[in-house]
């Protein structure tokens, strides 16, 4: 593993090809632009295609990386063997993007003493103040909206499934979000940039400068990598800061192409999915590939829970009901303890390691629920005769529809804008969309609504 580690400082045989075949790029004109210089090859190659249609000069924002324990901390040497480590590989970045023309680096670690120790003032201020999950999701310092984004910097780098507010590492995190609002927004007080183009705008290294630079009118740009070295470009705004598509605005946006045949694509295109035609890009493995589960085993099953990946950002939308993915599964599976329904569960096929140990402990303490592999093929779950299917936001919601099996939900997500899903609004809503499941329906024009959203979110840039 440390061997490993050792050979993030130099160059691999990609990135040696990348310093060949690249040139400098010469500035045209004295306007600045910024770009994120995040460690992956691919952004870096999109980069390179952005810079070299650009008449701009650009410059470089390092994202922060080093997040450690309190102890950790406190022993201050083991912060600092962290440091040198992403120290030493973030050299070999730097000269990656300087053969980009990126001569100039911004990082905010940067930040004077003083001021770091007038951050860490009013991040412990705060931090004995909170009250809930809730109040820290909330919180706004300096103007910045940022409690979402600590927040799920938390789950991220401590690889933990929710927020023990009483882990003194917690403050480590309001801390850095003060000293990047404070950094960032010096920043822009002391140079005139015109746009800024970044990968997400999620956790607090992606967000904070987003959200400061829109605050300051400068257009912010979110570059998501698709298949065969494609990628989307998003103009984020203050309203809609997040880097996933506008998707409430699909309707209206919809209207305007003016081709219904589109629905029709789109529902074709859709429907190929069940085939085995895996169109999600973000997967590791096909969620409908053929599977050696015995298919007795949902015969008696009334639903089933999707969970999702409990140590990643669970605020990627613009909102949902429980504070965490750990809040609603626990909320969720006391719920149907207690009820006379036989559900099923299946883990999140893209889990990270943490999240699957934390699924295991969920196994021993709820063994009366039916617990299925996460290989599971969901052609299987669907065709088992389940009548309902739960997932916070996630793409089965759209999938289960398809198959006329309702779809419950708690937290807003790219089928938000359609009628196919039941969305809850609040916990009393949904436990009620879950008890009284056989009496929501769907309406006549399921069929083109579901083509109308495939198109708009698979197929429409």
């Amino acid at each position: 593993m440390y061997l490993q580690k050792f050979t993030y400082y130099f160059l691999n045989n990609e990135e040696k090809e990348f310093i060949k075949t690249s040139r400098v790029y010469k500035t045209k004109t004295n306007s600045i632009s910024l770009v994120q210089c995040p460690q992956d090859i691919e952004y870096l190659k999109v980069f390179e295609k952005i810079i070299n249609n650009s008449d701009n000069n650009f410059q470089g924002i390092l994202p922060n990386y080093t997040y450690c324990k309190f102890w950790q901390f406190i022993l201050f040497f083991p912060f600092k063997i962290k440091q040198l480590h992403h120290y030493l590989q973030q050299r070999k970045w730097n000269n990656l993007f300087s053969k980009l023309g990126i001569l100039k680096f911004y990082k905010s670690n940067e930040l004077n003493f003083i001021n770091k120790l007038k951050c860490f003032k009013q991040a412990l201020i705060f931090y004995f103040k909170i009250k809930d999950k809730r109040f820290l999701l909330n919180h706004v310092y300096d103007k910045i909206k940022c409690g979402d984004l600590i927040y799920d910097s938390f789950l991220r780098f401590n690889n933990v499934p929710t927020i023990n507010l009483k882990n003194p590492t917690l403050l480590l995190y309001i801390y850095d979000c003060y000293c990047q609002i404070f950094y960032f927004k010096s920043l822009v007080a002391k140079n005139k940039f015109i746009s800024y183009y970044t990968t997400y705008s999620s956790y607090i290294s992606h967000g904070i400068p987003v959200r400061v630079f829109l605050n300051a009118n400068i257009k912010v740009y979110s570059i998501i990598l698709k298949n065969d070295n494609d990628y989307t470009v998003k103009e984020l705004s203050v309203s809609d800061n997040l880097h996933t598509k506008s998707h409430w605005n699909y309707k209206s946006n919809f209207q305007k192409l003016n081709h219904s045949e589109l629905r029709k694509l789109g529902y074709e295109k859709f429907a190929k999915r069940f085939i085995g035609n895996n169109d999600l890009s973000y997967m590791k493995v096909n969620p409908f590939k053929k599977s050696n589960l015995n298919s007795e085993a949902l015969k008696n099953i009334d639903g089933v829970i999707f969970l999702h990946d409990f140590v990643d950002s669970p605020h990627g939308f613009r909102n949902m009901v429980f504070e965490d993915f750990y809040e609603w599964t626990i909320a969720t599976l006391n719920y149907l303890k207690q009820s006379n329904y036989k559900v099923a569960i299946k883990p999140h096929p893209n889990q990270k390691d943490a999240s699957s140990k934390f699924v295991s402990r969920l196994k021993l303490n709820y063994p009366d629920f039916l617990w299925i592999s996460e290989d599971t093929s969901n052609i299987l779950i669907f065709n088992s005769g389940i009548k309902f299917g739960i997932s916070v936001y996630g793409t089965v919601l759209a999938e289960l529809a398809f198959h006329k099996i309702t779809p419950i939900c708690c937290g807003d997500n790219p089928a938000s804008s359609y009628d196919f899903i039941f969305e809850a609004k609040n916990a009393d809503e949904y436990f009620k969309f879950i008890e009284n499941h056989n009496n929501l329906k769907f309406n006549e024009n399921l069929k083109d609504q579901l083509g109308e959203y495939y198109y708009m979110n698979y197929m429409h840039n």
